[in-house]
Order: structure tokens, then sequence, then C-alpha cells
């Protein structure tokens, strides 16, 4: 399973190159690193579009977190594709506070 981190130092490499060769090299080292399943959803994100697509969930709804971050990386890509999805199903009476639930 490959790390959200792993997808966010590759993101962040890209964009701070300015060689076109490059940028093609570090998204194809990541890819080659991920596992089949997981393609699609690191894509997505790199792209800045979810596979999900937009789920309800603003910057508000996110700095008002009260979450400190994890002392070591932990998150894999799946996981929070998961998360995502969780996010976008909940819906209905007490959805605000199931969702706060989740992204926290």
């Amino acid at each position: 399973m490959t790390l959200l981190a792993d997808v966010v130092e590759a993101s962040t490499e890209v964009a701070e190159t300015s060689a076109r060769s490059r940028k093609i090299a570090i998204l194809a080292e990541l890819l080659a690193r991920l596992e089949r399943d997981e393609v699609p959803v690191a894509v997505g994100l790199l792209a800045g579009s979810p596979r999900q697509g937009r789920i309800g969930i603003g910057y508000s709804a996110l700095s008002a977190l009260q979450q400190a971050p994890a002392a070591e990386p932990s998150l894999t890509i799946a996981d929070l594709d998961r998360a995502i999805t969780a996010v976008q199903e909940t819906t209905g009476s007490g959805s605000s506070a199931a969702r706060r639930e989740l992204l926290t």
C-alpha cells in the first residue's frame, strides 16, 4: 500500500521543477510503484480531482477540525479513498456531525 505522503512528495517535486522531462520522470516513478488498484486513486489526487468528484466539504469545514498532525505518515491512498467515499455517502439527519467525525 502506498502512503499518501508519497503522492504528496511527488506532487511537490513536480511543482518545484520546470523541466518537463523531470516532471514526467517523477510521475512515472510514482506510478510504477503503485499497485494496480491505486493508480486511478493517485491519478485523481494528482490531478486535483478525486474519483468521487465533489463531496461537499470545503476549506472552512477542514480548517475547523481540531486534529494534530500525525507524528509519522501512515495514511495510505486507499485509506483516503475510502474516507472520501464514506464522507460522500453520509447524508441526511446528523450527517454534519458524522462527516466531521469521519474527517477527524
